[in-house]
């Protein structure tokens, strides 16, 4: 038996639907934040495990949309996914980052690291496993200006 065989591919490489499933089921068991359900909002992010204030959350590389190519996410789903980035710019976050759901009272916040082209997360508040993680789309977490929807929070 070879290596690859050993591993859950065939001879040509291809991966076998029952290992992709053992796969990705240890990957869930390992990961520290999920995307489930949340009522009444669609997806969200909740804790897998439990996080202390101030401990890092995610690290999301983001992708940067160049200024002029912004204004044409606004007739695609992905206006209300992006987040703001200097000289006109936009990014859209890759991992959990574009999936967080927004609240007034936030228990994570985020910073962009311009340098590594990433957003942050980091936790406002010890958070309990299943516990949603919600941030302030605003940026600051004690910014409550008006969103572009109806905040069920504020």
């Amino acid at each position: 038996m070879t290596l690859a065989a050993n591993q859950g591919a065939s001879r040509t490489g291809a991966v076998s639907p029952q290992h992709a499933k053992n796969a990705l089921h240890l990957l869930e068991e390992r990961a520290l934040l999920r995307v489930v359900p949340i009522e009444g909002k669609g997806r969200g992010v909740v804790a897998a495990l439990p996080f202390a204030r101030g401990e890092l959350l995610e690290r999301a590389h983001v992708i940067v949309i160049p200024e002029g190519h912004a204004p044409l996410l606004d007739v695609t789903v992905l206006e209300h996914y992006v987040y703001d980035w200097p000289e006109g710019r936009v990014a859209v976050a890759l991992g959990h980052g574009s999936l967080f759901n927004h609240s007034y009272r936030p228990n994570a916040r985020y910073r962009r690291d311009l340098e590594a082209q990433q957003l942050v997360f980091e936790a406002l508040t010890d958070i309990a496993p299943g516990e949603e993680i919600t941030i302030n789309y605003n940026g600051d977490p004690a910014d409550r200006t008006p969103l572009w929807f109806a905040v069920v929070d504020s």
